[in-house]
């Protein structure tokens, strides 16, 4: 890594002179804000509360009953390898056990030069005073920081009188950190300031970067019902890149204001490619939770919506296998369900579904192109049927493409039990729904099982009920349909029932003149116009 420390260097020798100065005990005779090699052979541990091991050359360490003193460079271990984390002046605390409760001090802030960090260009290293903070302390004050709030880390304060700060590169993208926190043994930084320079800027931005990938995304849950729909599941994400602020994804015409995590496992070279080329063009996945506003840019038949407590899972590879997915809720106002309907050429449906104001939850799916794009809701509608009239579809799922409408939801049949149906509404107003339910009655003389299975379409409905059990010890099968077509008013009632009576159906047809026409006869009716 290649610095321009000439200010620097001079401000940390005057450090250095103090110290020797002031050192009655001790003499040194080496600057302790040089990063120095590591003696692999002649290594001393320190563990310290929550943070981990760290690793000082032994003769750059003084051991004593209550404390510790360091007057070098301290590195972390990772993957066998020691990487230097800083060099200073620092000083470790501890109660009665082996591990140390505290480590402070001031040294030189630069970043480790192991995995990502390796292609990071440190433009100027700093002074910086060292303390340890819990995750839990740092989130009081940045809840969006994607830091465990179990676990301690380096808590970085750039010496702002020295001159020039703590600023480094890497393709295209310069950042200067205005805070600054480390765990060293991914090793992974976490700082807030400003990220610059084409091809994107995001000012007063937050940015994690981890070495191996260890910084962890963990999306927003949903309902059962909204996640039963989603193509892919919305899965937690490890990644190299943290970022806090406004997140662009130009492919799919949309900014997430919120905390996204950048991961490249599919491209070793993902990481310089992200900051040579940005958002626009990189093959990475990602995810973010925050807030997003969806447009008709985003689905071309979707009205404007605003998308609360959102995740976005974005995943774009080179060879093509590219898709957006976003969850979040939203507030509905009246006539969203009449300009989405209509938008999508449906707006013959209009007077067949409405849906008052309320807060919902949302689903979209987006693949390599607009076309080819999904849009559920889940919220609180009804959907007028002919024949029964208005009905509440209860904890309904709403489902919209370029050809028909889809609903999942529990409805009430006049008549029948709570069921759950599913199924089709075409925008030339055929729709075919279809459900069922079960009940069981167990009591002391009788023990009964009764299933219903519907069939509602733009014709008529068909209901089969199978009920069977024992009576007084006595056991029994019945099997119950009624056919009903909307057009014609014809019915069938049919009964299954045990020998010798068998298949007893009643039609009932109505004629010419309105009259109604009644016939009793064995078997299932042949009548074709009653089949829906």
């Amino acid at each position: 890594m290649k610095t321009k420390q000439v200010l620097v260097r001079l401000i940390f020798s005057l450090l250095t002179l103090i110290l020797y100065n002031s050192c009655k005990e001790e003499v040194i005779t080496h600057d302790i804000f040089e990063i120095e090699e590591a003696n692999p052979d002649n290594m001393h541990i320190l563990e310290i509360d929550n943070l981990g091991k760290v690793y000082v050359n032994n003769d750059r360490v003084n051991v004593l009953d209550d404390h510790a003193q360091i007057k070098g460079t301290i590195f972390s271990l990772v993957n066998d390898e020691f990487v230097p984390i800083t060099s200073g002046d620092f000083s470790l605390t501890r109660s009665s056990t082996d591990v140390y409760d505290e480590l402070y001090g001031y040294g030189l802030a630069t970043l480790p030069e192991i995995g990502v960090f390796s292609d990071i260009l440190t433009e100027y290293s700093s002074g910086a005073n060292f303390m340890m903070k819990s995750g839990a302390a740092i989130r009081e004050q940045d809840p969006l920081a994607p830091l465990n709030s179990n676990q301690n880390y380096l808590g970085i304060q750039l010496d702002e009188s020295i001159g020039e700060q703590l600023r480094f590169t890497i393709g295209n993208t310069s950042f200067q950190p205005k805070s600054l926190y480390m765990e060293p043994n991914d090793p992974m930084i976490y700082f807030k300031g400003d990220i610059g320079t084409s091809p994107f800027q995001i000012m007063d931005a937050s940015l994690g970067l981890s070495a191996r990938g260890e910084l962890l995304f963990t999306p927003f849950s949903y309902s059962n019902e909204l996640s039963s729909v989603m193509k892919t599941p919305l899965q937690s994400i490890n990644g190299n890149i943290y970022v806090g602020g406004l997140v662009p994804i130009p492919k799919y015409h949309i900014e997430v204001f919120g905390e996204a995590l950048i991961g490249f496992t599919a491209n070793e070279n993902g990481f310089n490619a992200f900051f040579e080329n940005g958002f626009e063009g990189s093959s990475y996945r990602m995810g973010v939770n925050g807030a997003v506003t969806l447009t008709q840019d985003f689905i071309s038949f979707l009205p404007r919506m605003e998308v609360g407590r959102a995740t976005v899972i974005v995943e774009l590879e080179e060879e093509g296998n590219n898709y957006i997915q976003v969850a979040g809720e939203v507030q509905i106002q009246n006539g969203f369900l009449g300009e989405l309907l209509t938008n999508v050429g449906g707006g013959t449906l209009m007077s067949q579904f409405s849906m008052p104001e309320q807060t919902i939850e949302s689903y979209f799916y987006v693949g390599d192109n607009t076309n080819n794009s999904q849009f559920f809701i889940r919220s609180s509608l009804s959907m007028t049927i002919p024949g029964i009239g208005e009905q509440d579809l209860i904890n309904a799922l709403f489902g919209v493409d370029s050809e028909h409408v889809y609903i999942g939801a529990d409805m009430r049949i006049p008549g029948l039990a709570e069921v759950y149906v599913n199924g089709d509404v075409y925008y030339d107003g055929q729709f075919y729904i279809s459900g069922g339910t079960s009940l069981e009655l167990d009591v002391e003389v009788a023990k009964v099982s009764v299933s219903f299975d519907v069939l509602i379409t733009h014709n008529g409905f068909e209901i089969t009920a199978q009920a069977s059990g024992e009576i007084a010890g006595i056991g029994f099968t019945v099997e119950v349909g009624i056919i009903m077509n909307w057009e014609t008013g014809d019915m069938e009632l049919c009964m299954d029932l045990p020998s010798p009576v068998g298949n007893t159906c009643i039609g009932l047809r109505r004629g010419k003149q309105r009259t109604l026409n009644g016939e009793l006869y064995h078997g299932w009716s042949k009548e074709d116009e009653l089949k829906l």
